[in-house]
């Protein structure tokens, strides 16, 4: 008997579940959609619901993400990408607030904060304080506020994305964008009701941010003619670069969970994308003082550790993830 019109288009939307899932269960969702429906002629070119779509499209994000002993593991890294890369634009957000209070109390330059009551002071502030949108969502992640989480990542990603410069290279624009979307996505699409709760001490979750945010504050100040070289490793992209090389040999040496290997390939190459164009920007014939050879340098070392590390993480999370064959009874 051929199938009606609505139950083909059924089994098409089944298709975002994987497919040893439709396998076992196919028939049995098809049914009761179709018993939902009841009996709707093909002349009046019925369609799933978009309730009903949204509903197969939130059962498929739930089975990819922390079913099976693989889709476990993915869930995990996806959810390392939201805390580490929100508590990336959290340290951004935190320096932002420092330079715009020492600007204005200690340095009292108004060319780079506008001059007292001006609209480029007020439009600052402002800016500085949309950004903590991004402390408060890195805050409710590690607390287990999984909602707050997501409204403040998303309305923090929002404002960062409307901060992006588009004018630049099409490569750093790009990567300017992935920066700040991917996390947010991870954020949205991890912490789904299904996964695991989260809660960690006040400590756990306040402690990285105060202490990378006075590293990346103080950096410029302890640069001399003999430390120029340090300066592009710690500022934020730079602490963020070191981050993935120490961590990730740390997992190469000890192993450990395929969730942190995986995660850190991703946002290494995220990182990696960001510094590329730096590349082509300060090339030494173009800076051929002292200081632009070290930060041309740095740049290219920080980039082949990035690629190294990125590709060799990749390789060792995926060949740590363990089967994934289970006898399916999620709803």
């Amino acid at each position: 008997m051929t199938a009606s019109l609505l139950e083909q288009r059924y089994r098409h939307v089944l298709r975002l579940l994987p497919a040893s899932y439709r396998a076992e269960r196919e028939e049995e969702m098809v049914a009761e959609f179709m018993d939902m429906s009841g009996e709707v002629p093909d002349e009046v070119n019925p369609r799933p619901r978009w309730g009903e779509i949204a509903s197969v499209l939130a059962l498929s994000v739930r089975i990819r993400l922390g079913i099976t002993p693989q889709y476990v593991a993915w869930g995990e890294t996806v959810r390392l990408v939201a805390v580490l890369g929100v508590a990336f634009h959290a340290l951004t957000a935190l320096s932002a607030v420092a330079d715009l209070v020492v600007s204005v109390t200690v340095l009292g330059e108004p060319q780079f904060v506008g001059m007292p009551g001006s609209t480029e002071r007020l439009f600052k502030i402002g800016e500085a304080a949309a950004l903590c949108l991004w402390v408060v969502a890195f805050v409710a992640l590690m607390r287990g506020r999984a909602r707050l989480a997501k409204v403040t990542a998303a309305l923090g990603g929002a404002w960062s994305l409307f901060l992006v410069d588009i004018h630049g290279s099409s490569l750093m624009g790009a990567s300017s964008v992935l920066l700040v979307a991917v996390p947010v996505l991870a954020t949205l699409v991890g912490f789904h009701g299904d996964a695991p709760p989260a809660r960690r001490p006040w400590w756990v979750a306040l402690l990285p941010l105060t202490a990378v945010t006075l590293l990346a504050w103080a950096a410029p100040l302890l640069m001399t003619e003999d430390t120029l070289w340090l300066y592009p490793w710690l500022n934020r992209m730079g602490i963020a670069v070191l981050a993935v090389v120490v961590v990730g040999t740390h997992w190469l040496v000890r192993g450990g969970s395929p969730a942190l290997p995986l995660a850190l390939a991703i946002l290494g190459a995220l990182a990696l994308l960001t510094r590329l164009p730096e590349l082509g920007w300060n090339p030494p014939d173009t800076n051929p003082d002292f200081v632009g050879e070290i930060y041309w340098t740095s740049m290219l070392v920080q980039c082949v550790a990035l690629g190294v590390m990125t590709v060799t993480l990749a390789v060792a999370g995926l060949r740590a993830l363990p089967a994934t064959r289970v006898a399916w009874s999620v709803r």
